[in-house]
């Protein structure tokens, strides 16, 4: 069984380095649970581990300091932090907090 995860696919999304539009996976162990890596969610799907939840992630800046989204953008494999605002189980749009180090 896999970690606990969970997966957000973002479709024709730029890259902050790049510039190119690609499909994107953004991965947080916030409220995952054992087994909620196998499922992929979109923007604004209800995700079953955050029912109810309404906050945001970002990181130092929010209320889960050590919670935000990891990502690496298909094209350019730049790394990359981001945000993301929750309302009522969904995530309705992620902004970044940081490009990694190299």
């Amino acid at each position: 069984m896999c970690t606990a995860f969970w997966n957000l696919d973002i479709a024709d999304f730029p890259c902050p380095e790049c510039g190119e539009r690609s499909e994107w996976n953004f991965q947080t162990h916030y409220r995952g649970e054992a087994g909620s890596c196998v499922f992929h969610h979109r923007l604004g799907d209800p995700i079953e581990d955050l029912a109810g939840v309404t906050t945001i992630l970002a990181g130092a800046r929010g209320p889960h300091e050590e919670e935000w989204l990891t990502t690496s953008c298909p094209r350019c494999k730049a790394n990359f932090r981001f945000g993301a605002h929750i309302r009522n189980g969904a995530v309705h749009d992620v902004f970044q907090l940081m490009k990694e180090p190299a």
